[in-house]
C-alpha cells in the first residue's frame, strides 16, 4: 500500500493569483465530488483532506494507492487553475531499515 500528499497551489504559476480565481475552482471541486461518488475510480482514493493550509491559498489531500490515470485525470480536472505536486509518503522505519542496508 502506497499513500501519495497531493500539495495544490490554487492558482497557476503563469500569472498572479487574484481572490476571484477562488470562486472559480468552487464549482470545480464540487464537480469533482459529484464525479467522485458516480465513478469513484476516477479520482485517487482520499484517505485525507482536501485540507486548506494557513497562510496562503494552498492545500492537501492524501490519497491511498494512486494509479498514473487518477493522478493525471485530477491535475486535468483543476487545469489552469491549480498547480500539483504529488509527493509519496513512507514509513520512516522502512526507510531507516533501507538506509542502513546501504551502509553495510
Amino acid at each position: 500500500m502506497t499513500f501519495k500528499v497531493l500539495l495544490v497551489n490554487w492558482w497557476s504559476r503563469a500569472r498572479a493569483f487574484n481572490p476571484k480565481d477562488f470562486d472559480d475552482i468552487i464549482p470545480l471541486f464540487q464537480k469533482a465530488m459529484a464525479v467522485r461518488e458516480k465513478e469513484p475510480d476516477k479520482f485517487p482514493k482520499i484517505v485525507y483532506g482536501p485540507a486548506s493550509m494557513a497562510g496562503g491559498w494552498k492545500g492537501f489531500s492524501i490519497y491511498k494507492d494512486p494509479t498514473a490515470e487518477q493522478m493525471n485525470a485530477i491535475v486535468i480536472h483543476y487545469m489552469p487553475y491549480m498547480t500539483f505536486k504529488f509527493v509519496n509518503i513512507s514509513p520512516a522505519p522502512k526507510m531507516i531499515e533501507q538506509y542502513l542496508k546501504t551502509k553495510k
